[in-house]
């Protein structure tokens, strides 16, 4: 597990062999831009690059099963995570206000995207939800202005809030199908 890292790194490739990304390991490092994570990269920790303000890019995440609480909350300039069948697991606030997220992959397994995961993603355009999506938490994808609204999985909870202000008029929609 990757516990520290003590510089200003802008690209970081990390070591295969690393099964996790610790917590708060990155958070609010001033200067990452992209990270490559290798195949065997199968945990991120809670807060892990919260605040990264110029983290644009996380590849080959495609092994990552869960994502911790808040773990890319305040990436401003994050635009793509690449995800694959494997995840299964998103914490709270895990994308708060990564407001230039294009678009996220949900592979079919997840149950649950829990309360503001997406909260404030503003150009978050796209997302489908899985069929084996059970429950959607409180503002999960509120403020997510440019949103499409996503077919709700036949079945699934969607709790308050969760799309308030999603949609291309910014207003509160209703998320029933």
């Amino acid at each position: 597990m990757l516990v520290e890292c003590t510089g200003n790194i802008s690209e970081l490739l990390v070591a295969d062999g690393i099964r996790a990304i610790g917590d708060h390991v990155f958070q609010d490092g001033n200067l990452l831009t992209q990270i490559t994570l290798p195949h065997s990269v199968t945990s991120i920790g809670n807060h892990a690059f919260a605040g990264c303000k110029w983290l644009k890019t996380v590849r080959r995440a495609d092994r990552v099963k869960s994502i911790g609480v808040r773990a890319f909350s305040g990436c401003g300039v994050l635009e793509k995570v690449e995800f694959g069948e494997e995840l299964r697991e998103i914490g709270v606030g895990a994308f708060e206000n990564c407001t230039s997220l294009l678009e996220i992959f949900l592979p079919e397994g997840i149950t649950e995207i829990p309360e503001r995961a997406f909260f404030r993603c503003h150009n978050l355009r796209e997302i489908q939800l899985p069929s084996t999506l059970k429950h959607i938490g409180k503002e999960a994808f509120a403020f997510c202005r440019n949103l499409r609204m996503p077919a709700i999985p036949e079945g699934a909870s969607v709790e308050e809030r969760t799309f308030y202000g999603a949609g291309q008029n910014g207003e509160e929609e209703d998320a029933v199908s």
